[in-house]
């Protein structure tokens, strides 16, 4: 590519192994469901842009994209032109459940 960002993303997919349900990153980061959106953006204004946090708070939890990864680490993914700007792929690291 000639200047641009790099146009790669990375995600990951989870299912229940009990009944085959997709889980949603609320399902699987530490901490209350009601404030994990809020943690992410929080997160994510500290380490890529304070642009951003208004984005990720109006995302829909099925919409953000993540991965397991081992050590109850839980790596949320975001393409290169998200939030807020061409960053290239951003990724947060939050502390898991699982």
């Amino acid at each position: 590519y000639a200047g641009g960002i790099g146009e790669t993303k990375e995600y990951g997919l989870t299912y229940r192994l009990r009944d085959g349900k997709k889980m949603t990153v609320q399902d699987v980061v530490y901490g209350k469901k009601s404030s994990i959106k809020k943690n992410i953006a929080k997160a994510y204004a500290k380490k890529v842009s304070k642009e951003g946090y208004k984005y990720i708070m109006k995302m829909k939890y099925s919409d953000i994209a993540y991965y397991i990864k081992p050590g109850k680490k839980v790596c949320v993914c975001f393409g290169p032109y998200q939030p807020m700007g061409g960053h290239g792929c951003s990724v947060i690291v939050m502390n898991g459940k699982i």
